[in-house]
This record gives structure tokens, C-alpha cells and sequence, in this order.
């Protein structure tokens, strides 16, 4: 299982918290944040899905850069600095792992993080 396996929990929880804190400063009041894993003999996948504003696909890949920032302001009236979802990605690369977004304006994102279970 996963607790047995050579994965980083410090830079899991790392990664989930900054996909949960970005779900929940971009969704709606009221909004959802759904938070799941799934795992298999060789992976173990990380699902974390908002009913957000989305992101538009011409800023899948550039969201994951350093400093790229696609929105003026959160719902709490803040600007991000762009390092959170580059950090996110670099961590799970360091770990052979991937990650990935789905997300369709005005419904939603869902970004995926699979990792590798090590024996």
C-alpha cells in the first residue's frame, strides 16, 4: 500500500496542499472541492477537482511555468505569485511522477497527480 512504498509524505502533503488551496481561493462561495485517490499495483493517483471558474486549455501548459499567473485576483481579492502549481509540478516530477488538468470554463478543474509505488 501506499504508506508502505518509498513516496515523500511531506511532498505529497506538500502538492495536495497547494492544489486544495488553490480549489478552494478559486472556486465560488459556496463552491466544491472533492479530493480522492486510487491506487493500483504499480501507481498510486491523486484526484483533486474544484467547480471553479475552469482554465482556459490555451493556459494548461503555461500554468505549470514559474511566475505565470493567468488571473487578476482570487475571491478574497489576492494575487498569486505563480510559484504554486510550478512547484507542484517539479515535486512530482522529482518523484517520477506526472500530473495532469482537466478543466472546462465556467464547471471546473481537475488536475490528477499519478506517482509510482516503489516495493
Amino acid at each position: 500500500d501506499v504508506c508502505s512504498s518509498d513516496l515523500d509524505p511531506g511532498k505529497v502533503e506538500q502538492v495536495l496542499t497547494n492544489l486544495l488551496g488553490n480549489a478552494i481561493k478559486y472556486i465560488p462561495a459556496g463552491g466544491k472541492v472533492e479530493i480522492h485517490w486510487t491506487e493500483t499495483e504499480d501507481n498510486v493517483e491523486l484526484h483533486v477537482a474544484d467547480n471553479g471558474p475552469g482554465i482556459a486549455e490555451c493556459n494548461h501548459d503555461q500554468i505549470f511555468e514559474p511566475f505565470v499567473v493567468k488571473t487578476s485576483k482570487d475571491r478574497f481579492g489576492k494575487k498569486g505569485h505563480g510559484l504554486g502549481l510550478a512547484t507542484v509540478r517539479k515535486i512530482v516530477t522529482a518523484m517520477n511522477g506526472e500530473i495532469k488538468l482537466v478543466s472546462e470554463m465556467e464547471k471546473g478543474s481537475s488536475f490528477t497527480i499519478t506517482l509510482p509505488i516503489l516495493a
